[in-house]
């Protein structure tokens, strides 16, 4: 698995919108993670961060896409609850979530992208060509990290579906 994903569960991949999707499932508890994932750069929380996947259900689409977080509450998350997108960033103490305007109905690809910009203090979510942005304040907590496709920090919220880079 790249940068030392561990595969809970056995997830298996398949033909995605681009090559290859995870296919993730609650059933089962099947999600990618990396513990302590400190050594890749770009996972640590310490400032502006984005996050970007295709997504795909069958059903209405529910779980939590992906996350950088310990035990599911510090860091960020880009999740889904009943089929309306959301990216939150713990710490902040102001609109600690944006909540997409976009609901996602299942059969379909969605591209969905949560960004965390900490010089403008915003926090944004774009699913396909829509944007909804929400000023906030505070600072996201820095921690050190696990990184999850598919689940938050303790492999709770686990999505059903594929995601696809």
């Amino acid at each position: 698995m790249p940068f030392g994903l561990t595969n809970n569960n056995t997830c298996t991949f398949s033909a995605g919108k681009f090559n290859n999707a995870v296919n993730v499932a609650s059933t089962g508890s099947k999600y990618l993670s990396r513990s302590n994932a400190s050594g890749i750069s770009n996972i640590i929380i310490s400032g502006a961060q984005t996050f970007l996947a295709w997504v795909y259900s069958s059903s209405t689409p529910e779980g939590s896409v992906m996350s950088v977080n310990t035990n599911g509450t510090s860091g960020v998350d880009m999740f889904i609850s009943a089929g309306v997108p959301y990216f939150r960033g713990s710490g902040l103490t102001t609109n600690t979530e944006v909540q997409s305007s976009v609901t996602m109905t299942s059969g379909n690809w969605y591209m969905v992208g949560g960004i965390y910009d900490s010089a403008n203090s915003k926090l944004k979510i774009w699913v396909n060509l829509t944007k909804t942005e929400v000023t906030s304040s505070g600072s996201v907590t820095s921690v050190a990290p696990n990184f999850n496709i598919g689940a938050i920090g303790n492999g709770t919220n686990i999505f059903t579906g594929q995601i696809d880079d």
